[in-house]
């Protein structure tokens, strides 16, 4: 395993190594990032908005190199994400879909050379980005390749159907890297249909192909989910995809809980599932169930990696996961904390058998299709409605999304519809955040302290007869 962005880059330069992303592109621009970089006298801050695979890997290996403090970012923010984005990195230089911008920012810090921002949200729904390095994201690469390939280490072969500014999409791209392993980077509608206009992926992609044995796979809920119905809605072709879906070597199952008719449905299917858990704060998976324990019967979240420590602190009603170890964040940009501690948002007991059993967030945060969404902000913009009184938004239990974010609300006009609602939050925040249902009330509940009674919000409208949609 390489220990520094440039040896790493060199290396992997000569050698092809992915399907569904040019070799020669991605070196040239790499290259051509690396120039406009190094020109600065003091590695510059640089926020990186891009969608296009090629361009994310290209400026991410280049701002590696350049030890460019980089803050990685969501092209589908709203402007109001990108204002706090924007506050928060100070960037001298922003590379973003529609071109290149220059700003003027206070000098980039000392201290901050060679740190890369990976995006999560906190308690409040405002975005942070943790500070990582090349060095924290490397000892995930190891602590993932030694748990299962042990002392005989062999190549991580990836295939990233999530997006590289996330956490979970990033590892792909440097447990590849890292290992001398091959990354195929596959859109997910096209990963869905099995069709695809590049002939590497075609061929990859074909349901009597055998490629796939040596690949990892990672998925959210949600996509699996979306697979296994699609399979069934195929005339003959169900055998043949499930198939190709089984040769995987293992596929990472993670970024949310997985129901358990969906597990059911997955070992039935003698799918090689690995259900994860971690965090953008531990460079993704810190417990893994491997796939001969999920089929053999046992339940996630499986065992600790080798990489990290896990603590349970806290009584038996409020006990919480406390993370340690090398690929553990440095804290919440530009804060860097002093010990490498992190006290997760996840309640957990231990079992007699000594495995885990998750109990559930400590906080309001929803888990919709992987992703992060804090209640408290989409209620902020809701309530900046001059016709919403009250709102409340939480998550309900969903098969395909995994949660099904709900908004409650309080509203002075009886004309105001869901679709006035929709197309005030879609143009505030990105729209994995945009409630999915709507129900109108003609108040909250709440007790004599004025405090929203969660519980029984909840449960009233999962006992609902008839959802407003």
């Amino acid at each position: 395993m390489c220990d520094a962005p440039r040896p790493a880059f060199e290396q992997r330069s000569h050698r092809s190594w992915f399907r569904g992303l040019s070799q020669a592109r991605w070196v040239e621009r790499t290259t051509a990032r690396l120039v406009q970089l190094e020109a600065w006298e003091r590695p510059p801050r640089l926020l990186l908005l891009q969608s296009d695979p090629t361009e994310i890997l290209a400026g991410f290996m280049a701002a590696a190199i350049a030890q460019c403090p980089l803050f990685l970012g969501n092209p589908g923010w709203k402007q109001q994400e990108l204002d706090q984005a924007q506050a928060i990195a100070q960037p001298h230089l922003i590379w973003a879909d529609s071109g290149d911008r220059h700003c003027a920012a206070p000098p980039t810090n000392l201290q901050e050379i060679g740190w890369i921002m990976i995006p999560t949200g906190g308690t409040s729904g405002k975005i942070k980005f943790a500070i990582h390095t090349w060095d924290t994201l490397s000892a995930a690469v190891a602590g993932m390749q030694q748990f299962f390939f042990g002392n005989d280490p062999q190549p991580i072969h990836s295939c990233c159907v999530l997006p590289l500014h996330h956490v979970s999409g990033l590892m792909q791209f440097m447990r590849s890297l890292l290992t001398g392993g091959e990354l195929v980077l596959c859109p997910f509608a096209d990963f869905l249909q099995g069709v695809s206009p590049d002939p590497a992926l075609q061929d990859f992609l074909n349901p009597r192909s055998t490629l796939p044995q040596s690949f990892f796979l990672s998925l959210v809920p949600t996509q699996l989910y979306r697979w296994m119905q699609h399979c069934q809605n195929i005339p003959g072709g169900n055998d043949h995809r499930l198939g190709w879906l089984a040769q995987f070597y293992a596929i990472l199952l993670g970024g949310a809980p997985a129901s358990s008719q969906l597990l059911h449905g997955a070992r039935q299917a003698q799918l090689p599932l690995a259900p994860t858990y971690g965090m953008t704060e531990t460079a993704a998976q810190v417990m893994t169930l491997k796939p001969q324990d999920f089929l053999a019967g046992k339940s996630p979240p499986g065992a600790v990696l080798p990489h990290v420590q896990l603590t349970l602190v806290g009584d038996m009603e409020q006990t919480q996961m406390q993370w340690s170890g090398r690929s553990l964040f440095w804290g919440y940009y530009p804060q860097r904390q002093a010990a490498q501690q992190f006290l997760s948002d996840d309640r957990a007991e231990a079992q007699p058998n000594g495995h885990l059993k998750l109990l559930g967030r400590v906080s309001r945060k929803i888990i919709s299709g992987g992703e992060n969404i804090y209640p408290e902000e989409v209620e902020a913009v809701m309530l900046a409605m001059p016709e919403i009184q009250d709102v409340c938004v939480f998550g309900v239990p969903d098969p395909d999304w995994g949660e099904r974010v709900v908004a409650a609300y309080v509203s002075t006009l009886n004309g105001l519809s869901p679709c006035d609602m929709e197309r005030w939050v879609r143009s505030r925040l990105a729209a994995y955040k945009c409630p999915k249902q709507w129900w109108k009330m003609e108040r909250l509940p709440r007790n004599a302290q004025g405090k929203l009674t969660l519980a029984t919000l909840t449960t009233a409208w999962i006992n609902r007869t008839s959802p407003c949609e």
